[in-house]
């Protein structure tokens, strides 16, 4: 009886903390949808309010037909990030099964090279891309965004790949190739399909980087605009 007791405690206790965590964690979630029914003097309000008292679609309304172009932003911003999950995918894919399982030289130096990219941050590379694109005639379009991105995110795809391609065990390449598999239908054929779950995450987590290198690159602007404003308010 007691140590059904002391369960029963330690799981209300435990019980208790994860439903502390959860609401800690999506009350922001939460505001930020109320929020986005609520009325301008509501958002505005000193009082709390967690459900709108005047639902309201004027803020959507506004985004989508106010001055500022958010559906040109959003489009951007869609067609930036797919095009640059699928060339970052299409290319991680091709080194990764170069380098997880084929043998050539300088394999070493070129995986070793693909680390030290991504010591460097993407402020460094503004002036050298803003160089190149300017004379190839790719500023403010979408493909100068998707090179520039892709330049960033390939080289964190490419070890994502090769790490799910080198748990494939090596048996299965063998018993492709006995059976007349050509490398290209041995990738496309047999590792393709058992990596899925690991290019779906991968994906995920890719289409994620535009806009978060976007806002490192920015981020100072973006502060001391807002610094600014809070000391002339």
């Amino acid at each position: 009886m007691t140590g059904r007791r002391r369960w029963s405690v330690g799981a209300a206790v435990r019980m208790i903390l994860l439903a502390l965590a959860l609401i800690w964690t999506l009350f922001p979630v939460y505001w930020m949808l109320v929020t986005a029914f609520k009325t301008t003097l509501e958002i505005f309000s000193l009082r709390l309010q967690l459900v709108p008292a005047h639902p309201t679609l004027e803020n959507f309304v506004e985004m989508w037909t106010g001055v500022v172009p958010v559906r040109t932003f959003f489009a951007n911003s869609v067609v930036t990030s797919g095009l640059t999950c699928a060339l970052t995918i299409a290319v991680s894919v091709l080194a990764a099964f170069a380098f997880s399982r084929m043998k050539f030289r300088y394999k070493q130096p070129l995986q070793l090279s693909l680390l030290l990219a991504q010591m460097f941050p993407f402020i460094v590379l503004l002036i050298p891309l803003y160089l190149i694109f300017l004379r190839s005639h790719l500023l403010n379009t979408n493909q100068g965004l998707v090179l520039a991105f892709a330049s960033t995110a390939i080289p964190v795809g490419v070890w994502f790949m090769k790490g799910f391609m080198d748990s494939v065990p090596l048996e299965l390449d063998e018993a492709a190739r006995i059976d007349g598999c050509t490398e290209i239908r041995l990738l496309r054929d047999v590792l393709l399909p058992l990596m899925l779950p690991g290019i779906l995450m991968a994906a995920s987590i890719l289409a994620s980087l535009p806009p978060i290198l976007g806002f490192v690159a920015v981020q100072r602007w973006l502060i001391s605009g807002l610094l600014a404003g809070a000391m002339k308010g």
